[in-house]
């Protein structure tokens, strides 16, 4: 990810150095700015496409970026809605686990056919959720790569290309703001597991002696299984 971030940091730079020096140079390539005027030479989406010629006759492959900017957008709201879906998931299964005078239960109907391994059932559900919410980032870090290795394809002193460049760089916009969303998602989801535990705490409290003794053995393990789920999100 670090080398997509001073990619994209160079590319940035060298469009400043254009903007500000000599200007557009319509003499180093095809797609110069008599081009975009008379919308000649550049298709009918003026979209850069093929090999492009630079100074000295030498080409570069560029590409279609109007395409790949849809797919990226396309990518960034299937990360978007995985995203929602995996936070959501998250919350079902904390919404599950519920504590009453015979211990602590996990499931809608608060069954205790199985209030001995509770723990492992908490366990073993939040795990399967945590591998959902661990999915995400590489989605972001995909389509970061993706756009970076685009705009590597186009070249700077285009004109044309440089309207491809800046295109792009909105989309990763886009995926940051996505990503910090999904980052806000992961901080409200640790505090949902805060909240469950002091709940449980609550119920607890309210459990006459000596059934709390157990009920607070169980409690313990629950915590701890909870305590974790928290950190591997934190981590994210």
């Amino acid at each position: 990810m670090k080398q997509h971030v001073m990619h994209i940091i160079v590319i940035v730079f060298a469009l400043i150095l254009t903007a500000c020096g000599q200007g557009m140079n319509s003499g180093n390539s095809r797609w110069a700015s008599t081009a975009l005027d008379s919308g000649q030479g550049v298709g009918d989406n003026n979209t850069p496409s093929g090999p492009d010629s630079v100074g000295g006759g030498a080409t570069v492959d560029t590409i279609d970026y109007e395409a790949v900017q849809a797919k990226a957008l396309e990518d960034v709201a299937a990360a978007a809605a995985a995203a929602e879906q995996a936070a959501q998931e998250a919350e079902k299964a904390l919404n599950k686990i519920s504590l009453g005078s015979s211990g602590v239960s996990f499931g809608p109907s608060g069954g205790i056919d199985q209030q001995l391994i509770v723990d492992q059932l908490v366990k073993k559900v939040l795990d399967k959720v945590l591998e959902g919410l661990q999915k995400i980032p590489s989605k972001f870090d995909m389509i970061r790569g993706k756009l970076a290795d685009a705009m590597s394809k186009l070249d700077i002193s285009s004109p044309l290309h440089q309207r491809g460049i800046a295109a792009l760089m909105r989309v990763m916009e886009k995926v940051d703001k996505v990503e910090s969303r999904y980052k806000d998602i992961l901080s409200l989801l640790a505090d949902k597991v805060d909240f469950i535990g002091n709940k449980l705490d609550l119920l607890a409290a309210a459990v006459p002696f000596p059934v709390n003794i157990l009920v607070q053995m169980e409690l313990s393990s629950v915590k701890a299984v909870l305590a974790e789920f928290k950190n591997s999100v934190k981590s994210l």
